[in-house]
């Protein structure tokens, strides 16, 4: 299995964090997606524990033993379960859309 490099890596974090910002700017709480869930602020930390959740049910693993192909399903997954849920979606940023952000802020 290969293993993620830091660019995906990056990518990855930056894409929970812009789903986390966009639930929150449109007020959404983590108990909309988690039935049940506790009524608290969506973090990327909080979206990457349902991402695992979700990881762990399709595949019996965390995200770190994901392949390639299954780490697109799950995030695929967690995607369609967001905009169903909170009519938000979120592409996955470019590998290079992280880089140019990254210069922009040194």
């Amino acid at each position: 299995m290969t293993q993620r490099s830091n660019k995906q890596n990056r990518a990855y974090w930056k894409w929970q964090e812009e789903h986390a910002d966009e639930l929150l700017g449109a007020g959404v709480e983590f108990n909309t997606l988690v039935q049940g869930g506790i009524n608290v602020p969506i973090t990327k930390d909080s979206l990457h524990i349902l991402f695992n959740a979700i990881a762990q049910e399709m595949y019996n693993c965390t995200s770190s033993e994901l392949n390639t192909s299954q780490f697109i399903e799950v995030g695929d997954t967690l995607q369609r379960h967001i905009a169903e849920r909170a009519g938000i979606s979120v592409g996955f940023p470019s590998i290079e859309r992280i880089f140019d952000e990254e210069l922009m802020n040194k």
